[in-house]
C-alpha cells in the first residue's frame, strides 16, 4: 500500500485551514463564513461570565465581611487583552482552558450564574447596576420574542391585580368612553348627545352608567384626586394660569410603590 507522503499531508492541513478558522475562546474550528460573528459571540459570553463570577465573590465579601470571607480561587488569572480596538491579541494565553463553545456551557455554569443560564437570547440588553447599589445582579432583557426579562433576585414589591382597575368609574365602558371623550376634546353637547344616544337606542347592551356630561365631570372630579392636583397661582408677572406644583408630582412619583421595582437610584451600565 503506498504510503502518503509529506507533501501530501501537508496540502491536506493547508486545505483545512483556508476552509475553517480556530476559535480563541472555545478552541473550536469553525467555518471561515460566519467565523467574526461566532468568535464575537464566544467572547461576549466569556465576558458575561467573568462579571458574573465578580459580582458573585463582591456579594459574598458583603454580606460575610472580609474577616470572615472564605478563600475563594480565581476563576483566572486575568482577563484576557484586547487592544484599543477591543479585539483579541495574538500572544495573550490568559484565557481560561475550560471555557467551551456556547452549545456546551451548561458543563461549567451554576445555576447562580444567570436566569437564561448560557444559553442567552441571540438579542439582549445587558445592564450592570452601579457597585453601590444595594442589589448587584446583572439584569439580562431579551429583545427576542419568546424570552421574558431575568433577574437573579424577584422584587420585592409585587402589585397585586386590583379587581376594579378602571375605579372610580364603574364600569370598564364608563372609563373608555370618557378617555375618547376628554383626547378627543369633545365639546359638552356632543357628549350629551352621544350618551343620550347610546343609552336609548343607538346601541343594544351598552354597559355605560354614565348619562350626561355632568355625571362625566363628577366622575373625573373623583379621579382627579389622585394625582397632584392643579392650583391658582401665579408665577409670575407674565404668567397667571393654573399648574401642578412639580415638586408634589415628583414626590406622588417616588412615593408610588407600584413603581418601586422600576425606579433606578443609581446608575447602571446598560450593553446591547
Amino acid at each position: 500500500m503506498a504510503r502518503r507522503s509529506k507533501h501530501s499531508k501537508k496540502s491536506v492541513k493547508l486545505q483545512v485551514e483556508q476552509l475553517e478558522r480556530k476559535c480563541r475562546y472555545c478552541k473550536s474550528h469553525q467555518n471561515r463564513r460566519g467565523f467574526d460573528k461566532h468568535e464575537a459571540w464566544c467572547k461576549k459570553t466569556w465576558i458575561i461570565r467573568q462579571e458574573l463570577r465578580d459580582l458573585r465573590v463582591n456579594s459574598i465579601e458583603k454580606e460575610l465581611g472580609a474577616k470572615s470571607l472564605p478563600t475563594i480561587a480565581p476563576i483566572a488569572s486575568s482577563p484576557p487583552y484586547f487592544d484599543i480596538d477591543n479585539e483579541f491579541m495574538e500572544g495573550s494565553s490568559s484565557i481560561p482552558t475550560g471555557v467551551t463553545h456556547l452549545s456546551h456551557l451548561a458543563e461549567n455554569t451554576t445555576d447562580s450564574d444567570v436566569a437564561f443560564g448560557p444559553h442567552l437570547p441571540q438579542e439582549y440588553i445587558k445592564i450592570i447596576p452601579h457597585p453601590h447599589s444595594s442589589n448587584l445582579a446583572i439584569k439580562i432583557i431579551p429583545l427576542s420574542a419568546g424570552h421574558s426579562a431575568s433577574h437573579s433576585e424577584d422584587a420585592t414589591y409585587i402589585p397585586q391585580p386590583e379587581p376594579s382597575p378602571w375605579a372610580p368609574f364603574k364600569t370598564l365602558a364608563d372609563f373608555e368612553y370618557t378617555e375618547t371623550a376628554v383626547l378627543g376634546l369633545l365639546p359638552k353637547w356632543i357628549v350629551n348627545k352621544q350618551l343620550a344616544g347610546i343609552n336609548s337606542n343607538w346601541a343594544n347592551g351598552s354597559r355605560l352608567t354614565i348619562k350626561s356630561y355632568a355625571d362625566m365631570d363628577k366622575v373625573l372630579s373623583r379621579a382627579r384626586k389622585y394625582f397632584v392636583q392643579f392650583r391658582s397661582y401665579t408665577i409670575t408677572a407674565t404668567y397667571q394660569n393654573k399648574y401642578r406644583d412639580p415638586w408634589e408630582w415628583i414626590l406622588s412619583i417616588i412615593q408610588d410603590e407600584s413603581l418601586a421595582p422600576m425606579a433606578m437610584w443609581n446608575a447602571v451600565q446598560k450593553f446591547y
